[in-house]
């Protein structure tokens, strides 16, 4: 049902919102907030319960659109805390609840495959979107990615990768947690997305890649009406490989040496499986202050399946100022000194360094 307040326009009597409201329909008003009060008096008047989910939409499909959450009693409120003063898109209706159910012709499957239809689910109003910056930002952030960090309003991440944008992003709201305050920030995102901002939260390399994707897919669960979407950024193994050369040609697995979140057992299984197998190796968080000796252990496993002379390569602060490289053994990188913005490569028995290269050769013919 589509319709809009009585203001110097009238409408018939049987046109009104409170006779609208009777039927207990989705309702669809057209209106300027300032007459929101009324507006919620009317419903109410007519029949919709308080707690009736309503949504304000301001400004749809402009960069500046804002999307809020609220029930009947509260829409004036919520529309003054917003900010939101202009015309705006009223939505009243148990389609907003969680209880609402779609008709079979969707959830059955009969649109699944028709592009915005389908799927057997309802769509969600609000978005907050997981961006993957590349491993130093600037240039090596994919052009999607730019796009969507332009379009929103707040930029959320961890501490020095929120940095490594702010000169970049001007005019934007930024907001940070330390580490070890991931779930609380990816509920931050959330509770902003809710709001109606554009929210994006940015990771360092790829956000699906020892990232936050996984995470917002979680704690997303508590957030139903909020949909995420993944914007793939080059991981720092990618990254890095370029800058070395071609080290990662053929088969390669992928460890992080961190074992904040995996036990270092385990660990040790997955560095032994790879070297066994020959695999090229990449490791990710190499070390910190006090997992100083990691990659030395790492290495020590490494040499009980490879040759002391296999070829390896160290990228440090890879796209950022100071980025350095250095082709080496296995022997030699064993006491190597390196930090967590180094990302390491172990090539496999075929790895070899050509004019300053590290190279996996593919096996193709006639070379």
């Amino acid at each position: 049902m589509i319709t809009r307040m009585a203001g110097r326009t009238p409408v018939p009597e049987r046109e009104s919102i409170r006779s609208f409201a009777q039927h207990q329909a989705t309702m669809v008003v057209f209106l300027s907030t300032g007459m929101l009060d009324k507006l919620q008096e009317e419903l109410q008047a007519g029949g919709y319960p308080a707690d009736t989910p309503a949504a304000i939409v301001y400004k749809a499909t402009w960069p500046e659109e804002k999307v809020l959450h609220c029930q009947v009693s509260s829409l004036a409120q919520c529309a003054a805390e917003a900010g939101v003063t202009k015309t705006a898109l009223i939505i009243v209706g148990r389609i907003l609840g969680e209880e609402y159910e779609r008709s079979l012709s969707v959830s059955s499957g009969i649109y699944d495959g028709v592009p915005g239809r389908g799927e057997g689910k309802k769509r969600a109003m609000n978005k907050v979107y997981v961006v993957g910056l590349g491993p130093g930002a600037g240039s090596q952030m994919t052009g999607e990615a730019q796009a969507v960090l332009e379009r929103c309003d707040v930029i959320i991440g961890y501490t020095v990768y929120v940095d490594l944008v702010r000169e970049q992003f001007p005019g934007k709201e930024f907001l940070t947690t330390p580490m070890k305050q991931e779930a609380k920030r990816c509920r931050m995102a959330f509770e902003l997305a809710r709001q109606g901002k554009r929210t994006a939260m940015i990771c360092s390399g790829d956000a699906g890649v020892y990232g936050m994707a996984g995470l917002m897919y979680e704690v997303g669960r508590e957030f139903p009406d909020t949909e995420v979407e993944i914007v793939a950024g080059i991981t720092a193994a990618v990254g890095g490989a370029a800058v070395l050369g071609a080290p990662l040609t053929h088969d390669f697995a992928v460890i992080s040496l961190s074992d904040l979140l995996t036990p270092w057992e385990k660990i040790e299984k997955r560095i032994r499986a790879a070297a066994m197998a020959d695999f090229v190796i990449c490791l990710y968080n190499p070390s910190s202050r006090k997992r100083h000796d990691y990659l030395e252990k790492a290495c020590a496993m490494m040499l009980e399946y490879k040759s002391p002379d296999t070829v390896c390569g160290i990228v440090k602060q890879i796209g950022r100022d100071g980025e350095s490289s250095r082709i080496l053994t296995l022997a030699e990188l064993k006491n190597t000194e390196v930090d967590m913005f180094t990302t390491v490569f172990i090539g496999n028995e075929q790895t070899m360094e050509l004019d300053g290269h590290m190279v996996t050769p593919r096996g193709y013919r006639d070379v």
